[in-house]
């Protein structure tokens, strides 16, 4: 893995700004980044920066602000892994044991992006995981609906050719 100056994905700021957002809540952030980089659509894009600014302020609730949060970009086939890791701080076990609608808002809008989300404690802390693809799947039903406006007058049943 390397550090990369820029967090390379479109519409987020860049990671010097993600760095000092994260220091004017007393944290330190570290961001690595691999793969390569592929064009997303706008939904990808606006689940990564909302899974990453909420992953961020929960971090900031609740890690232990003398150890480094982790954020991981990895640009794979087909789409975008994300991880961010902290190590929680001592009022953060309640909140472990309640999750809020912090976690939840996060896996909505990866289940929206067509990818999963899962929040919890791994053996090196508290993780939030994500995989987002980089293709918006079409839905099967739009897909009907669609394929059912394209076939001609003459296959529609009688009732909906207007006889």
């Amino acid at each position: 893995m390397r550090t990369t100056p820029a967090l390379s994905l479109p519409t987020l700021v860049s990671a010097q700004e993600w760095v000092a957002a994260a220091a004017a809540d007393g944290l330190r952030l570290e961001i690595a980044h691999t793969g390569r980089r592929q064009r997303v659509g706008r939904t990808t894009r606006s689940a990564a920066t909302a899974i990453l600014r909420t992953a961020l302020e929960n971090a900031a609730r609740h890690a232990d602000c003398s150890r480094p949060v982790r954020l991981e970009i990895a640009w794979q086939p087909g789409g975008l892994r994300l991880r961010m890791l902290n190590v929680p701080g001592e009022t953060a076990l309640g909140q472990i044991l309640r999750p809020g609608r912090g976690i939840a808002s996060m896996a909505a809008q990866a289940r929206r992006a067509g990818g999963w989300l899962r929040a919890g404690l791994s053996e090196e802390g508290f993780e939030v995981a994500a995989f987002l693809p980089c293709a918006v799947p079409f839905p099967a039903q739009a897909r009907a609906h669609v394929a059912g406006a394209r076939r001609p007058a003459a296959a529609l049943p009688a009732c909906a050719a207007g006889a």
